[in-house]
């Protein structure tokens, strides 16, 4: 099997990005004069707040999986738990905002609710089974920093990685709807 790919670009959608992050501020009732996602988390801050002080990082975790309308959405996994505990807050309030979000178009009627609360038990290995599938055709580049970005897409599922020597520093991974 080949490794992964050292000569294609990744590139993200930004008219795409900027449709959503659209979409999320109709959904919201408000609208920032930038269009910026930063703006619809302050408003969102004191629910975001409360969202951090219910799921405090457990000891020692290193990684989270995010389940947003019965679906496991996103799994982040740093080296350490000290690198996680870094950016719990961040993530928490990340996976909050979403979960607000999707519940705003729930009501609005653009998503259907889900017929069970929770992702089924084997949600996290077929993400993984989808991530692994997709690595030989992932796209290697320099980090910013020390190390190696790593990114694929592909059926399901998206990512990225930042590696150094064989370790894995972070991943993250998001499902893609199909």
């Amino acid at each position: 099997m080949p490794g992964p790919s050292r000569r294609r670009s990744f590139r993200s959608d930004q008219g795409a990005v900027w449709s959503e992050i659209s979409a999320k501020e109709q959904r919201a009732g408000s609208a920032s004069p930038t269009s910026a996602l930063h703006d619809l988390y302050a408003r969102e801050s004191d629910d975001l707040a409360a969202f951090s002080r219910a799921f405090p990082r457990p000891p020692g975790a290193n990684g989270l999986a995010v389940g947003i309308g019965g679906k496991l959405v996103a799994v982040e996994v740093f080296d350490a738990h000290e690198t996680l505990a870094a950016q719990w807050g961040r993530l928490v309030e990340g996976a909050a905002s979403a979960h607000l979000d999707h519940r705003r178009a729930v009501a609005a009627g653009a998503v259907v609710l889900p017929s069970h609360r929770y992702p089924d038990p084997g949600a996290l290995g077929r993400m993984l089974d989808r991530t692994s599938a997709e690595l030989a055709a992932a796209v290697v580049s320099p980090s910013v920093g020390e190390g190696s970005d790593v990114r694929l897409a592909g059926t399901r599922v998206s990512g990225s990685a930042l590696v150094r020597g064989e370790c894995v520093v972070h991943l993250e991974l998001f499902r893609v709807e199909a």
